[in-house]
């Protein structure tokens, strides 16, 4: 029978091209990939409950690694490669680890989502420090229009609009929840779904803030929801300022 251990991982995506493993760049999986095969001395297969893409951060990202039927991992090895990646690595950190049954997958057991976007609308020192951290929109927001806008994504409908040109077989998906708030200059935006597809988020994001600032008509953005077209929407907000918050199983 495979080994196969779970990973809830934090990770800063600013020095990372995603999630996927790509040859001769740096990604979170082939980091993965390339010290477990080190430490464990064996092949392991990396999965990812899904892919992040460039700048994009995470929280709380699960994965696994799995090892063929005749590797045997012990115990004190979990500890010892936690604590190897936690020290090699200031921007990828492993918050827990541990054996999981070997019919689990992160990506296909996972039943919810919820990515958080941050959106700085205040110029100043400390916002240039942490642009690789937000989206430095620096415009002012009309935020009850904001929040109504985002309500019209709750519930499961056709969002093509708001991919790029990647095909699904479906581009059906269900937001449960979206929570918007303000604290200061910051405006954070929870969503919460059954799944995403590419860009998904961050063209909702853009989307309603192009509404916001007058270049989609009511009847343009309406638009986007009745006659859904693959990558319709032409607005997209920056990955910076996008977290992985949590996966639900």
């Amino acid at each position: 029978m495979k080994t196969k251990i779970l990973l809830n991982l934090s990770y800063d995506g600013t020095n990372f091209l995603g999630w996927a493993k790509q040859p001769n760049v740096r990604t979170i999986q082939g980091v993965l990939e390339e010290y477990s095969k080190k430490y464990f001395w064996a092949e392991t297969k990396i999965e990812g409950s899904g892919r992040t893409d460039r700048y994009v951060h995470a929280l709380n990202q699960i994965a696994t690694i799995e090892f063929d039927s005749n590797y045997k991992v012990q115990k004190t090895d979990l500890k010892r490669f936690k604590n190897l990646i936690n020290v090699i690595f200031k921007d990828l950190k492993i918050k827990k680890i541990q054996f999981v049954d070997n019919s689990f997958s992160p990506r296909f057991n996972a039943k919810k989502k919820t990515y958080l976007y941050k959106i700085n609308t205040k110029k100043n020192r400390c916002a240039e420090r942490n642009k690789n951290y937000q989206y430095n929109y620096y415009q002012k927001i009309d935020f009850k229009q904001f929040k109504n806008d985002l309500q019209k994504f709750i519930g499961k409908q056709n969002f093509a609009s708001f991919t790029g040109k990647e095909e699904y077989q479906s581009y059906f998906r269900e937001i449960l929840s979206i929570k918007a708030y303000r604290k200061r200059s910051k405006i954070y935006v929870e969503v919460t779904g059954n799944g995403f597809m590419r860009f998904m988020v961050r063209n909702i994001i853009g989307a309603v803030l192009a509404r916001n600032r007058n270049k989609y008509s009511e009847k343009e953005f309406n638009d986007l929801f009745l006659n859904p077209v693959r990558g319709k929407n032409h607005y997209k907000a920056p990955g910076s300022g996008l977290y992985l918050k949590s996966v639900n199983y």
